[in-house]
């Protein structure tokens, strides 16, 4: 669901691939997969802008990045795509020679998964007398 809690380039990823995935086995059965790819993603809420830059995407030959061997890797936690987008774009700015990658601090989860917000408290023993 776009809707969702999913990082933005993540959906950006999946919808682009999906389309990329369409066009591989036959040309003929492209136009017909790809609005099948189509329908599933508006059932999902994606916006069309957001589909169509994705289909236009999957069609562009692929950039290769040079990585430089010498560059490091820095993990940080995910918290926003807009913070993503903003230490990225700091990095880039000023040719810091590294990698960001994201990790998911798993807290939500931790929270989704309980059955109740706080613990329930130790039933008191009774006295048998």
């Amino acid at each position: 669901d776009y809707n969702s809690a999913v990082p933005f380039h993540i959906k950006k990823a999946v919808a682009q691939s999906q389309f990329l995935r369409a066009r591989r086995p036959n040309e003929q059965l492209c136009a017909e997969s790809e609005e099948m790819i189509r329908v599933q993603l508006r059932i999902n809420h994606y916006p069309n802008d957001f589909i169509e830059e994705a289909r236009a995407a999957s069609r562009r030959p692929k950039r290769t990045r040079h990585v430089n061997p010498a560059s490091a890797f820095l993990k940080l936690p995910f918290k926003s795509d807009q913070v993503h987008r903003r230490v990225q774009k700091l990095v880039r700015r000023h040719h810091i020679p590294v990698r960001l990658v994201y990790e998911h601090t798993g807290s939500l989860r931790r929270v989704l998964c309980r059955s109740a917000l706080h613990p329930p408290p130790c039933p008191k023993e009774r006295d048998p007398a």
